[in-house]
């Protein structure tokens, strides 16, 4: 192995560690987090503000429910 390849390994092996050390999150890893938490936040308040009480008025004049399909027809 080279001298030159053998010190950039070395190099690469100490950023490693020192970013272990450090515990910080990757810019990579912190975007995702972000996207994952602004998901479930629109989730959670979505489902907090829908009304779930019943099948509720129809869409239209004149739509029927249906029972077996469970939507508006």
């Amino acid at each position: 192995m080279s001298s030159k390849k053998a010190r950039r390994k070395a190099r690469q092996h100490q950023e490693q560690e020192e970013s272990r050390r450090r515990g910080r999150l990757s810019p990579t890893t912190l975007f995702i987090l972000t996207i994952g938490i602004a998901l479930l936040a629109t989730v959670v308040v979505a489902l907090g503000f829908t009304d779930r009480s019943g099948r509720g008025a129809p869409p239209y004049p004149g739509a029927v429910w249906s029972e077996p399909h469970g939507h508006w027809h």
